[in-house]
């Protein structure tokens, strides 16, 4: 076969045109159908294989609803405030999770304010799975599918124990229903519980002392105890004896204005739950007027053995803290893991959850 190469054709300019059509072909801008490539660098497509909780970008201050107000004393109210715990929509390392911690609290927008609660940390079964349930919209065998419930509201009453000396502007709520109150993330990670001390059947006493505001720390463990979830490490209703040392002073407090409000006489706080306490939780409670707590102890008519007992101490001077744990670990005899306070033993902060790639 004759082949005729005058007209100037090389037999591999055919390839080239064909290399260059499929090149261009390649950077054709035109739409294409099916699965697409991600185009930005891996250091940023990483994110969208990251798993993070629901409300790791929810705000940290939520308006709450003042529910009701109660006077337990002189310049002391209980103000009962309705908190979302959803953790759809608020981080569990921001809300109320252990006996202990401190509640911040704005008032119209002002600065916040830090107050104790009285109430139980909030509830982690039933509530949140009523609220996961809702959003997934899981059904029973007889039901039939339908459009998913966006509502996974999750509402729980928190009980703030406010000192008029202290918190004026969150006391005067009792007087100011229109007031807006909002709500951030607790501080402190609250009484770490889950130790030794938490060994009933080691430790069968328990003796918790309170004086101040203690005593709202004091009436959020015990009544911690009555809450089906989550379980309570101290199962006090299993312990032998357990006896709550509770003293008040009469002392008065200087408020910012200068006016002297008492700061809550010496009348015992919460003494109408001390019946459902010992009846519940087998909580037997001392009060006394302007004592010292190492005098409560000394002078109670109880028995105990060092080595199978557990103190708590929930005092709010710190000075009446320190003197009274030396003397427990000193004269009382008790051993160093067994005698707990706010200040010594407070467990770390819950964290938020870190994210994790999905592979």
């Amino acid at each position: 076969m004759n082949v005729n190469l005058d007209d100037g054709d090389d037999p591999s300019s055919g390839v080239d045109d064909a290399q260059s059509a499929l090149k261009k072909k390649k950077k054709s801008n035109a739409p294409k159908v099916g699965i697409t490539v991600d185009p930005r660098p891996e250091s940023e497509r990483g994110a969208w294989y990251i798993s993070l909780p629901a409300a790791h970008d929810s705000p940290e201050w939520r308006n709450v609803e003042v529910v009701n107000t109660a006077d337990v004393a002189p310049g002391v109210r209980v103000i009962t405030l309705k908190a979302e715990t959803s953790r759809q929509m608020v981080a569990r390392e921001r809300t109320y999770n252990a006996v202990g911690q401190i509640a911040k609290v704005k008032i119209d927008g002002g600065d916040e304010v830090l107050v104790r609660p009285c109430s139980p940390p909030f509830e982690q079964g039933l509530k949140q799975r009523e609220a996961l349930f809702r959003l997934r919209h899981d059904v029973f065998a007889h039901q039939e599918k339908s459009e998913p419930d966006p509502d996974v509201s999750a509402p729980c009453n928190l009980e703030l124990y406010v000192e008029q000396y202290k918190a004026p502007e969150v006391y005067a709520l009792g007087d100011d229903a229109g007031a807006l109150v909002e709500i951030g993330p607790f501080q402190g990670g609250g009484l770490n519980l889950k130790d030794r001390a938490a060994a009933v059947f080691l430790f069968p006493t328990v003796l918790i002392f309170a004086s101040g505001d203690g005593i709202a720390t004091a009436k959020a463990l015990v009544e911690s105890e009555m809450q089906a979830q989550p379980a309570q490490p101290l199962a006090l209703r299993m312990r032998q004896q357990v006896h709550l040392f509770y003293k008040t002073d009469g002392a008065k407090q200087e408020t910012e204005d200068g006016s002297l409000p008492e700061s809550g006489g010496t009348k015992p706080h919460f003494e109408k739950s001390f019946s459902t306490w010992g009846q519940k939780c087998n909580v037997q409670v001392h009060h006394e007027k302007n004592v010292s707590l190492v005098d409560m102890f000394e002078d109670g008519d109880f028995a105990y053995h060092p080595a199978t007992t557990v103190a708590i101490v929930l005092s709010e001077s710190e000075e009446e803290e320190e003197e009274l744990v030396t003397h427990l670990l000193g004269e009382g005899e008790l051993s160093d893991e067994a005698v707990l306070s706010l200040r010594r033993s407070e467990q770390i902060p819950v964290r938020e959850v870190s994210a994790s790639k999905q592979v």
